[in-house]
């Protein structure tokens, strides 16, 4: 938020006069001049038809209003709102003492309220996630405050976010007044059909919005391609639409579906049991209606999808429901801003990373701000005590309900298939079924949940990997495939050091508490700082490092040692004189005389194409008077050849100007002796 932004008050001169307080003027005012209106004006955040204050002529709202009279202090809010990084403004009212503390505070919000209803439900909501003990006059809808003493202590805090509702939260009303594209003053329920309008949002220059009816919904709603969100209006909740709200149709059976602490849980539901938790049981009529209002406004024909995916402005998980695709999509809270202290963190990413801080911190703030973004998977080695598991737990703790700590492989319950961040410790790392299995998690764009009694169900993969462990080799992957770029490097392999000196015991839980200020400010920079994350194939440039080296040349499978030794032997023969091998050939038959050392041969002619090394298919040659199917060599083979002949001062006699196309591709041209 700069200085110069603005917020729309009610104004008046400063009158003590209750009774002369009803009449208002409403202005933007810039927040460089918010301490000196405040002080010299007595005022509102609630703007008024025609500026008349009452309950009944409530327009809109730009900021909430809360007024402390007791059982707080400045200090204390201010911890409470800087914690979770909440921009605000608090003044000293004209009662206030140095030993009882009295004062207002303004939340800016994100975008205006324009319901009575929806401004008192919020303004309720936050004291109570903000534990304040308000004055419940605030909640008045006619509610403004006097202006505050010359010497009235002043605070103000921008570097955060402002107070934000779901962009799903009924925010206008039937008696809305919309402007029309024709500049018409339209009052929102005698809309039809889908009309364009200026933005009640934002300041509108040209009408970038429009109204219109959802069936789905059953609700209108206006949608903002400026704002790029979707508001929608107020509905007057009937008693059974509250009964009914933890209930769905899916199907042909009845689920409950909601959130158990920070997890999303459904389970089927009988009409007896409906009955009985709405009480309609009870009633005349029994549970019909209820049924009825469940299957016309609440139905899904199947679930497609159950996606999870992290929300940086939220202060609790919640989920929604998209009838039109049937995709149930979780959204989850990071960790609670507790202590501002973002050099703490500082001081032990750079410690504990060094040259790689900026690495890390880039893979952090992905982390924490984007969802299905794919990036590379972190592997951490080292001995015991190094600090692996602490960095670990840290990670974790941001979104701890979309994090989990896994085995390393699939098995019969694909439980971390819904997670964001799946943790390996101590993993199989001479399993190449391991290998196989992160690089199917990391490439799928969906992947299928099953759970313990209960029905598969779809995900968009969202999954980031770490692997921890205490091997010299954390895993096996495929020697062949070793990065060359750190554009499309999919791995970040780090060796932690054992400590030195003293052991911090308690260097989690100090992270730990720093760390939700830290993913709000400092990552949050880190992140509107990066490069378009589609630049590179794991969304970042990817160091490849000394670990990561020595962990693809130290894999090798068995297969993998038999075709070394396989390369070895056409070495071997090449220098014993063999012609085929001499002209550029391998013959179809190579290695039968070895098969007791190699008894994998078909395996290895075929990993010897797969990895460059021969042309297929074979071809009849003819050399010396006999004739065999040989496999031509290719580059990769002759430059294999020459590493290997040179130390035994032998050359091989054909180079890259003796290469000819074949079948489209680069093969050696068999030369004569």
């Amino acid at each position: 938020m700069k200085t110069n932004d603005t917020i729309i008050l009610s104004i008046k001169e400063k009158i003590i006069d209750g009774s002369e307080n009803s009449c208002f003027n409403s202005v933007p005012i810039n927040y460089s001049d918010l301490e000196e209106t405040l002080k010299s004006r007595n005022y509102s955040t609630i703007k008024w038809v025609g500026g008349i204050r009452k309950s009944n002529n409530f327009i809109f709202s730009h900021a909430l209003m809360i007024d402390i009279d007791e059982g707080e202090t400045l200090e204390s809010v201010t911890n409470k709102l800087k914690s979770k990084t909440i921009n605000h403004i608090l003044i000293t009212s004209k009662s206030h003492l140095p030993t009882h503390h009295k004062f207002h505070i303004i939340l800016p919000l994100d975008y205006p309220i324009y319901s009575k209803k929806s401004y008192q439900s919020l303004l309720k909501s936050t004291v109570i996630e903000l534990d304040l003990n308000a004055d419940k006059a605030c909640y008045d809808w006619a509610r403004f405050f006097y202006g505050s003493p010359d010497d009235a202590h002043y605070y103000s805090y921008f570097d955060g976010n402002n107070v934000f509702y779901d962009k799903n939260i009924t925010c206008w009303d039937e008696n809305t007044i919309l402007t029309s594209s024709k500049d018409e003053k339209l009052t929102a329920s005698k809309v039809e059909g889908k009309t364009p309008i200026y933005c009640l949002f934002h300041e509108d220059a040209t009408p970038s919005a429009f109204i219109d009816y959802s069936k789905e919904s059953n609700n209108h709603f206006i949608c903002c391609k400026t704002c790029d969100n979707t508001f929608w209006k107020e509905k007057s909740i009937s008693s059974i639409e509250d009964e009914c709200s933890p209930f769905y149709s899916m199907g042909k059976d009845y689920w409950e579906m909601g959130l158990k602490g920070d997890i999303f849980y459904y389970s089927k539901i009988s009409k007896e049991k409906i009955g009985i938790l709405t009480k309609s049981c009870f009633k005349k009529g029994g549970v019909k209606e209820h049924i009825q209002y469940i299957v016309e406004n609440k139905h899904l024909p199947t679930i497609s999808r159950i996606d999870n995916v992290s929300d940086m402005k939220r202060n609790k998980n919640s989920f929604i429901i998209d009838y039109n695709n049937c995709i149930i999509t979780v959204k989850h809270a990071p960790i609670e801003a507790t202590l501002e202290d973002n050099q703490y963190v500082e001081n032990y990413l750079k410690s504990t990373f060094g040259e790689h801080t900026n690495f890390i911190k880039k893979w952090m703030a992905i982390f924490c701000y984007t969802n299905y973004t794919n990036l590379p998977t972190l592997i951490f080695k080292g001995d015991r005590c190094g600090g692996k598991s602490t960095f670990c737990e840290l990670l974790y703790d941001i979104f701890p309900s979309l994090s989990t700590e896994w085995r390393g492989h699939e098995g019969n319950f694909t439980y971390e298939c819904d997670k964001k961040l799946l943790i390996v410790e101590e993993n199989e790392e001479s399993s190449m079924n391991q290998y196989k299995t992160l690089k199917k998690y990391s490439g799928q764009k969906y992947n299928t949940v099953h759970k313990k009694q209960k029905d598969p169900y779809m995900v968009r993969n969202n999954m980031n990997m770490i692997l921890i462990t205490n091997q010299h080799c954390p895993l096996f992957v495929s020697r062949e495939e070793i990065p060359t770029n750190a554009r499309n490097n999919q791995f970040f392999v780090y060796e932690f050091k054992a400590l030195q000196g003293e052991l911090k015991a308690n260097i989690h839980n100090e992270l730990k508490l720093r760390m939700g200020h830290y993913i709000r400010t400092t990552l949050k920079d880190v992140y509107a700082n990066i490069d378009d994350v589609n630049k590179y194939r794991y969304s970042i440039e990817v160091p490849i490092t000394k670990e990561e080296r020595e962990m693809f040349q130290g894999s090798i499978s068995a297969l993998d040692f038999s075709i070394d030794s396989f390369l070895l032997d056409i070495v071997s023969e090449y220098e014993g004189g063999n012609k085929y091998l001499q002209k550029g050939w391998l013959p179809k038959d190579f290695g039968e005389s070895i098969d007791n050392r190699v008894p994998n041969r078909p395996q290895i002619i075929k990993q010897l194409y797969n990895r460059g090394y021969i042309n297929y298919p074979t071809e009849r040659i003819q050399v010396d008077g006999g004739r065999k199917s040989c496999y031509i060599f290719k580059l990769k083979m002759i430059e294999y050849l020459n590493k290997h002949l040179k130390k035994n001062n032998k050359l091989i006699i054909f180079n890259k100007n003796q290469l000819e196309l074949k079948n489209g591709k680069m093969a050696v041209k068999p030369v004569d002796f």
